[in-house]
């Protein structure tokens, strides 16, 4: 999955980014994913240890599909700018 979204998300944000601020932003992306793909697995097991449903990962998909729905407007606006 990575392997598709890493490099738009790459390209978007350096598109999106002052020239001379591009290295420090792609850091900070790369940061938070790695930090993402730590953290998410402790997490999602936490939550399924608390709470045993099947139904928990369609939960997370459409929280996520949401806070992505109210922000890509505004990206492809160019109101983050």
């Amino acid at each position: 999955g990575f392997a598709c979204i890493n490099p738009s998300v790459s390209a978007l944000i350096s598109r999106q980014t002052d020239a001379s601020r591009q290295g420090e932003v792609l850091g900070v992306n790369q940061s938070f994913a790695s930090l993402g793909r730590i953290v998410g697995p402790f997490a999602g097991s936490f939550l399924f240890g608390l709470h045993p449903s099947h139904s928990l990962p369609f939960v997370a998909a459409v929280i996520v599909l949401a806070g992505v729905s109210v922000l890509l407007p505004r990206v492809a606006t160019g109101a983050t700018r």
